[in-house]
């Protein structure tokens, strides 16, 4: 998000790596926040500072990382960020990661219903 890229050759390269990896829990963590965080942003972009965040701030464990990006890419990274781990069912294949991403994926939704 920081190099705020829209080459698309390397986001297939980062998706590739990915998916060789996940079945470590703390892949899927950084993605559903990384998510989320791009969720939230999105949110008031759409609707208004009263809904979501002013910029994307990504929280793991005591880090906090806030990034400006522009509207647009905002938009783009998240789109990004959403198929980067594919279809779940194919990719991820322990039970507790897979709950987790369910999980993650429950809270992005929850998001534009609030």
């Amino acid at each position: 998000l920081l190099s705020r890229t829209r080459n698309p050759l390397l986001w297939e390269a980062l998706k590739e790596r990915v998916r060789g990896w996940t079945h470590h829990m703390a892949l899927v963590l950084t993605w559903k926040l990384t998510c989320i965080s791009l969720t939230k942003r999105s949110v008031a972009i759409l609707y208004g500072p009263s809904e979501g965040t002013d910029c994307v701030i990504i929280s793991i464990d005591d880090a906090i990382q806030k990034i400006n990006l522009e509207d647009e890419y905002v938009f783009y990274a998240w789109h990004r960020m959403l198929n980067l781990i594919g279809n779940p069912n194919e990719t991820i294949d322990r039970p507790p990661i897979f709950l987790d991403f369910m999980n993650g994926v429950e809270i992005l939704v929850n998001q534009y219903l609030k």
